[in-house]
Protein backbone atom coordinates (compact mmCIF):
# COMPACT_ATOMS: atom_id res chain seq x y z
CA UNK A 1 0.00 0.00 0.00
CA UNK A 2 1.02 3.58 -0.67
CA UNK A 3 -0.41 6.78 0.73
CA UNK A 4 0.09 10.06 2.50
CA UNK A 5 -1.79 12.00 5.12
CA UNK A 6 -1.80 15.20 7.12
CA UNK A 7 -3.90 17.11 9.66
CA UNK A 8 -5.11 20.69 9.35
CA UNK A 9 -6.77 22.94 11.91
CA UNK A 10 -10.19 24.35 11.14
CA UNK A 11 -8.70 27.79 11.61
CA UNK A 12 -6.05 27.30 8.93
CA UNK A 13 -8.66 26.04 6.49
CA UNK A 14 -11.30 28.73 7.06
CA UNK A 15 -9.16 31.82 7.63
CA UNK A 16 -6.36 31.33 5.12
CA UNK A 17 -6.24 33.77 2.20
CA UNK A 18 -5.19 30.94 -0.12
CA UNK A 19 -6.97 27.60 -0.83
CA UNK A 20 -5.05 25.61 1.80
CA UNK A 21 -7.14 22.47 1.49
CA UNK A 22 -6.84 22.27 -2.31
CA UNK A 23 -3.09 22.83 -2.10
CA UNK A 24 -2.74 20.15 0.56
CA UNK A 25 -4.66 17.59 -1.54
CA UNK A 26 -2.33 18.35 -4.45
CA UNK A 27 0.74 17.90 -2.23
CA UNK A 28 -0.54 14.54 -1.00
CA UNK A 29 -1.20 13.38 -4.56
CA UNK A 30 2.32 14.40 -5.56
CA UNK A 31 3.70 12.44 -2.62
CA UNK A 32 1.63 9.40 -3.59
CA UNK A 33 2.88 9.65 -7.19
CA UNK A 34 6.50 9.93 -6.02
CA UNK A 35 6.13 6.87 -3.79
CA UNK A 36 4.58 4.71 -6.50
CA UNK A 37 7.16 5.89 -9.05
CA UNK A 38 9.99 5.01 -6.66
CA UNK A 39 8.55 1.52 -6.17
CA UNK A 40 8.30 0.97 -9.92
CA UNK A 41 11.86 2.16 -10.52
CA UNK A 42 13.15 -0.08 -7.72
CA UNK A 43 11.40 -3.11 -9.24
CA UNK A 44 12.84 -2.28 -12.67
CA UNK A 45 16.35 -1.84 -11.26
CA UNK A 46 16.06 -5.16 -9.41
CA UNK A 47 15.39 -6.94 -12.73
CA UNK A 48 18.39 -5.21 -14.29
CA UNK A 49 20.70 -6.18 -11.43
CA UNK A 50 19.54 -9.80 -11.52
CA UNK A 51 20.24 -10.05 -15.24
CA UNK A 52 23.65 -8.39 -14.91
CA UNK A 53 24.62 -10.97 -12.28
CA UNK A 54 23.41 -13.88 -14.41
CA UNK A 55 25.78 -16.16 -16.30
CA UNK A 56 23.00 -17.22 -18.68
CA UNK A 57 23.73 -16.50 -22.34
CA UNK A 58 21.74 -13.55 -23.59
CA UNK A 59 20.94 -12.20 -20.12
CA UNK A 60 22.85 -9.03 -20.95
CA UNK A 61 25.00 -7.34 -23.58
CA UNK A 62 28.53 -6.05 -22.98
CA UNK A 63 30.34 -2.81 -23.71
CA UNK A 64 33.89 -1.73 -22.89
CA UNK A 65 34.50 0.74 -20.09
CA UNK A 66 36.31 2.98 -22.59
CA UNK A 67 33.72 2.50 -25.33
CA UNK A 68 34.03 4.68 -28.42
CA UNK A 69 31.16 6.20 -30.34
CA UNK A 70 31.29 3.29 -32.77
CA UNK A 71 31.07 0.87 -29.84
CA UNK A 72 27.87 2.60 -28.69
CA UNK A 73 26.42 2.44 -32.18
CA UNK A 74 27.36 -1.25 -32.45
CA UNK A 75 25.62 -1.79 -29.12
CA UNK A 76 22.37 -0.35 -30.45
CA UNK A 77 22.57 -2.61 -33.51
CA UNK A 78 23.15 -5.65 -31.26
CA UNK A 79 20.24 -4.60 -29.07
CA UNK A 80 17.95 -4.16 -32.07
CA UNK A 81 18.86 -7.63 -33.36
CA UNK A 82 18.25 -9.19 -29.94
CA UNK A 83 14.82 -7.58 -29.69
CA UNK A 84 13.92 -8.65 -33.20
CA UNK A 85 14.79 -12.23 -32.30
CA UNK A 86 12.77 -12.05 -29.08
CA UNK A 87 9.70 -10.58 -30.73
CA UNK A 88 9.77 -7.34 -28.75
CA UNK A 89 10.14 -3.71 -29.76
CA UNK A 90 13.33 -1.87 -28.84
CA UNK A 91 11.70 1.29 -27.50
CA UNK A 92 14.58 3.00 -25.73
CA UNK A 93 17.58 2.90 -23.46
CA UNK A 94 17.67 3.87 -19.78
CA UNK A 95 20.97 5.00 -18.32
CA UNK A 96 22.36 6.17 -14.99
CA UNK A 97 23.29 9.82 -14.57
CA UNK A 98 27.01 9.21 -15.07
CA UNK A 99 26.37 7.32 -18.29
CA UNK A 100 24.04 10.07 -19.54
CA UNK A 101 26.87 12.56 -19.00
CA UNK A 102 29.23 10.21 -20.79
CA UNK A 103 26.98 10.03 -23.84
CA UNK A 104 26.64 13.80 -23.78
CA UNK A 105 30.42 14.11 -24.16
CA UNK A 106 30.91 11.73 -27.10
CA UNK A 107 33.39 13.27 -29.53
CA UNK A 108 35.19 12.60 -32.77
CA UNK A 109 38.43 14.47 -32.26
CA UNK A 110 37.42 18.04 -31.46
CA UNK A 111 33.87 17.60 -32.75
CA UNK A 112 31.05 16.95 -30.33
CA UNK A 113 28.86 14.10 -31.60
CA UNK A 114 25.76 14.89 -29.55
CA UNK A 115 23.76 17.97 -30.46
CA UNK A 116 23.52 19.48 -26.98
CA UNK A 117 22.65 22.98 -28.14
CA UNK A 118 22.29 24.84 -31.41
CA UNK A 119 22.90 22.94 -34.62
CA UNK A 120 25.81 20.94 -35.90
CA UNK A 121 27.04 18.49 -38.49
CA UNK A 122 27.98 14.80 -38.27
CA UNK A 123 25.83 14.44 -35.18
CA UNK A 124 24.76 10.97 -34.00
CA UNK A 125 22.13 12.14 -31.53
CA UNK A 126 20.91 14.94 -29.32
CA UNK A 127 20.56 15.62 -25.61
CA UNK A 128 17.99 17.73 -23.77
CA UNK A 129 19.85 18.65 -20.60
CA UNK A 130 16.84 20.28 -18.94
CA UNK A 131 14.69 17.18 -19.39
CA UNK A 132 17.66 14.78 -18.97
CA UNK A 133 16.71 12.77 -22.02
CA UNK A 134 17.63 12.57 -25.67
CA UNK A 135 18.43 10.13 -28.44
CA UNK A 136 21.37 8.22 -29.85
CA UNK A 137 21.14 7.07 -33.47
CA UNK A 138 17.37 7.52 -33.30
CA UNK A 139 16.95 5.51 -30.09
CA UNK A 140 15.29 7.26 -27.15
CA UNK A 141 17.65 7.73 -24.18
CA UNK A 142 16.21 8.53 -20.75
CA UNK A 143 17.31 8.57 -17.15
CA UNK A 144 17.03 5.33 -15.19
CA UNK A 145 17.13 6.98 -11.76
CA UNK A 146 19.21 9.49 -9.83
CA UNK A 147 21.06 7.12 -7.49
CA UNK A 148 22.49 4.18 -9.47
CA UNK A 149 25.77 4.32 -11.39
CA UNK A 150 27.04 2.59 -14.53
CA UNK A 151 23.63 1.16 -15.40
CA UNK A 152 22.51 0.84 -19.03
CA UNK A 153 19.43 -1.08 -20.16
CA UNK A 154 17.37 -1.48 -23.31
CA UNK A 155 13.65 -1.91 -22.78
CA UNK A 156 10.23 -2.57 -24.25
CA UNK A 157 7.43 -1.02 -22.09
CA UNK A 158 5.72 -4.43 -22.06
CA UNK A 159 8.42 -5.61 -19.64
CA UNK A 160 7.02 -3.93 -16.55
CA UNK A 161 3.37 -3.61 -15.54
CA UNK A 162 2.10 -1.68 -12.52
CA UNK A 163 -1.20 -2.88 -11.07
CA UNK A 164 -3.18 -0.40 -9.01
CA UNK A 165 -6.24 -0.90 -6.82
CA UNK A 166 -9.53 0.30 -8.42
CA UNK A 167 -10.15 4.01 -7.92
CA UNK A 168 -6.69 4.64 -6.50
CA UNK A 169 -5.64 6.94 -5.09
CA UNK A 170 -8.69 7.12 -2.85
CA UNK A 171 -9.21 10.36 -0.93
CA UNK A 172 -10.27 10.03 2.70
CA UNK A 173 -11.10 12.69 5.26
CA UNK A 174 -12.45 12.98 8.78
CA UNK A 175 -12.95 15.67 11.41
CA UNK A 176 -11.98 15.78 15.06
CA UNK A 177 -14.48 17.93 16.98
CA UNK A 178 -12.29 17.90 20.09
CA UNK A 179 -9.07 19.19 18.55
CA UNK A 180 -11.02 21.15 15.90
CA UNK A 181 -8.99 19.66 13.10
CA UNK A 182 -9.48 17.85 9.82
CA UNK A 183 -7.47 14.77 8.83
CA UNK A 184 -7.09 14.06 5.13
CA UNK A 185 -5.29 11.23 3.41
CA UNK A 186 -4.94 9.42 0.12
CA UNK A 187 -4.49 5.69 -0.18
CA UNK A 188 -3.90 3.11 -2.87
CA UNK A 189 -2.39 -0.32 -3.39
CA UNK A 190 0.07 -1.04 -6.17
CA UNK A 191 2.04 -4.04 -7.35
CA UNK A 192 4.87 -4.04 -9.90
CA UNK A 193 5.18 -7.12 -12.09
CA UNK A 194 7.62 -8.26 -14.76
CA UNK A 195 5.51 -10.44 -17.08
CA UNK A 196 8.07 -10.41 -19.92
CA UNK A 197 11.62 -10.55 -18.50
CA UNK A 198 13.19 -10.80 -21.97
CA UNK A 199 11.83 -7.34 -22.79
CA UNK A 200 14.57 -5.88 -20.57
CA UNK A 201 18.13 -6.26 -21.81
CA UNK A 202 20.78 -4.62 -19.58
CA UNK A 203 24.32 -3.84 -20.67
CA UNK A 204 27.33 -4.80 -18.56
CA UNK A 205 29.89 -2.03 -18.52
CA UNK A 206 33.58 -2.84 -18.60
CA UNK A 207 33.18 -6.33 -20.04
Amino acid sequence: PDGAWTELSFQSIKQATIPVLDGTWKALLLKYAANTEARARAAYLAVINTKLASATAGAHLDIAAAATTDDWLDLIVDGAIAYEQRGFLLSGMNVSVNQFKRLMRLRDGDNRLMNVYGTGVNMVGEMNLKQVDGSLAGLQVSLLDTTSTDKIAFYDPAAMVTLESPGAPIQLQDENIISLSKQISIHGQTANTNPFPDAILPVKLGA
